[in-house]
């Protein structure tokens, strides 16, 4: 079985979604699905777990939990990943399963390629969690993927409230309480994230809109996501 993007050089990221002309800031990017019948089966849907128990233990890891790493099941009480799951997972691949999939796998577990956790660890050592499988491609052989989860968050939102024209209140505790545009996960409009909060951070989870990928994570991530799936700009305000 191969991989989608990557049996050739990777080609550019898919980039949907227009950047305003007077904008020269710092860019980041949300995943966007914007044809859901253009994509093909994740790899998950085409993979079995030897241990049934263990496949559903990693799709059941909830994924802010993992980001303020406290998830159970995945990390200990200091948030480091359980030892059992540092040695590989075993699965197989199903008889009907397509002959590639995408590098950035998208499913209750995403499973990302080898490079894919390479490019991810040198631009943010030791943050996010990732948990080899190896899986047996059904003709001799066993390629290796690995279970990704996020592993930080921030405690305000991402979210640039003024900025976006977002009205919100303060709670009891001082934490902003507002409605997330639905536009945000619905279309490929350029929204504004916070700065401050962001913090330069080149990878990171937010509750409301999953993965955020600063501009150069994202070049050197390249053509990895689904087909009908692409990365959307946002500016920092």
């Amino acid at each position: 079985m191969t991989v989608n993007s990557a049996a050739a050089k990777v080609g550019p990221p898919v980039i949907k979604g227009e950047v305003p002309t007077d904008y020269h800031g710092p860019l980041y990017y949300r995943i966007f699905t914007f044809a859901w019948k253009g994509a093909k089966k994740s790899l998950l849907e085409m993979t079995s777990f030897a241990s049934p128990a263990m496949g559903q233990r990693l799709a059941s890891v909830h994924t802010y939990h993992a980001a303020v790493r406290k998830a159970r099941g995945l990390c200990d009480e200091n948030g480091d990943l359980l030892p059992d799951l540092r040695s590989p997972v075993k699965a197989r691949l199903k008889a009907s399963a397509s002959k590639s999939w995408y590098e950035f796998s998208i499913s209750t577990i995403i499973m990302v390629s080898p490079r894919i956790r390479d490019v991810i660890e040198s631009a943010a050592p030791g943050v996010h969690y990732f948990v080899p499988i190896d899986i047996d491609d059904r003709a001799g052989g066993t390629f290796r993927v690995y279970g990704f989860y996020p592993g930080l968050t921030r405690k305000l939102p991402t979210v640039a409230l003024e900025a976006n024209g977002i009205k919100y209140r303060m709670s009891d505790d001082g934490q902003p309480l507002f409605p997330y545009p639905t536009g945000l996960t619905t279309t490929d409009r350029f929204f504004w994230l916070n700065a401050s909060v962001i913090d330069g951070a080149p990878l990171l989870f937010d509750g409301n809109l999953s993965f955020l990928f600063s501009h150069e994570l994202v070049q050197q991530l390249g053509d990895c996501l689904p087909k009908g799936t692409a990365f959307v700009p946002m500016g920092l305000a």
